[in-house]
């Protein structure tokens, strides 16, 4: 299925710099050298789109979304809160996240995961077959929505233990909010506090970076624009696992360093996903209030495709599993009984589609914090 793409880019150095005059050049390589060199996390200069920016279709000036689109590079990444899941007894992924919410200058707050077998009878929805592992996944999720219904919070991140992202997942959200601001199908229902302190806007309910896959609207009606966003810290297609590759062609997206932004229908994982405070509520009513009988991230993709809940998408993701071995280490596998193999433990592990892993690079931070 082929969409409609709408992309803005970047203008190649050379056409730039060729328009310059050579006493402009020397200065701009001194001013280069000085950043490059003084510089470990800030690898990526999303900056250089702002021009391309302005240029766009349906956007008067970059100045109209400049203060959200900053907003993205805070410490809550450009949401209200960051909440991560993990059981009590996992302090060796609280350990792991703590330090990497550190490294990476994001602050995040720990959530207790539910053990889904400890659960009271009364607790569970009456059609639930779920097994522990996935009911206390789903507990632990919905726990999260309340909390974000009950203190009035517009938006929070949520994010699973097991997660890694890039050391520019800042500069990566940056590019993901100017695509989105330039692009008003995805701005819908405006109000104070999106026009000033939303990033990414708040018309949907779920915003997936976290995905294992997802896959477009089934329906052409209901796809809706696609958003390229040139990214250039993202692995090259060739060395993408293939179901990103597949996820991107969906959205036909067929070349390297390049995201799509898209209305969803389908997802799997819950590795990260932020949600409004309108989505918290519809979740809560319809995987809470109501019965249900599926792993959460199944019931997601069918209440979207139902039109019970809006989700947006950024592909391929920017936040993944750090796996650490195989089942053994799967708090839901382990729960339900299935969990076998061997455990790597948290240095052991890795990401196969994050081009330059916070988890990876914080070896040589500690090296470098400790020559300072």
């Amino acid at each position: 299925m082929l969409l409609p793409t709408r992309y803005f880019a970047i203008p190649s150095a050379s056409s730039r710099l060729a328009a310059l005059k050579p006493k402009y050049l020397t200065i701009i390589a001194i001013v280069l050298f000085f950043l490059i060199t003084g510089s470990f996390i800030h690898i990526q200069n999303p900056d250089r789109i702002h021009s391309a920016l302005q240029r766009l279709p349906g956007t008067d000036a970059y100045a109209k979304f400049a203060t959200p689109a900053k907003l993205a590079r805070n410490q809550t990444l450009g949401f209200q809160e960051i909440f991560y899941i993990s059981l009590p007894f996992r302090t060796d992924r609280q350990d792991a996240i703590s330090l990497l919410s550190s490294f990476t200058g994001i602050k995040s707050t720990m959530i207790e995961g539910v053990d889904g077998g400890s659960v009271h009878p009364k607790g569970k929805t009456i059609a639930s077959n779920l097994n522990p592992g996935a009911f206390g996944c789903w507990r632990s999720h919905a726990n999260i929505w309340r909390k974000v219904m009950d203190e009035d919070i517009e938006t929070a991140l949520i994010v699973e233990d097991d997660a890694d992202w890039d050391v520019n997942i800042k500069d990566q959200l940056f590019r993901i909010s100017q695509g989105v601001l330039s692009h008003t199908s995805l701005l819908d229902n405006q109000t104070a506090y999106t026009r000033k302190d939303a990033p990414y806007g708040t018309d949907w309910d779920l915003f997936f970076i976290g995905q294992c896959k997802s896959t477009p609207p089934k329906e052409k009606s209901k796809i809706g624009p696609v958003i390229a966003v040139e990214d250039p810290s993202i692995l090259p297609l060739k060395k993408l696992e293939s179901k990103h590759v597949s996820e991107l062609k969906a959205y036909n997206i067929t070349t390297s360093s390049t995201r799509a932004i898209a209305r969803v229908h389908d997802t799997i994982c819950t590795t990260a996903y932020a949600v409004s405070r309108r989505g918290a509520e519809r979740l809560l009513y319809n995987w809470g209030y109501k019965d249900f009988g599926l792993g959460i991230d199944n019931e997601f993709s069918f209440g979207m495709n139902d039109g019970k809940i809006k989700g947006v998408v950024v592909a391929p993701p920017l936040i993944e599993q750090w796996k650490t071995g195989t089942g053994a280490d799967s708090d839901i596998d382990a729960v339900a009984g299935a969990a076998s193999g061997e455990r790597l433990g948290s240095e052991g592990g890795s990401t196969r589609n994050i081009k330059n892993s916070a988890r990876k690079a914080m070896k040589e931070w500690v090296k470098w914090q400790k020559k300072r």
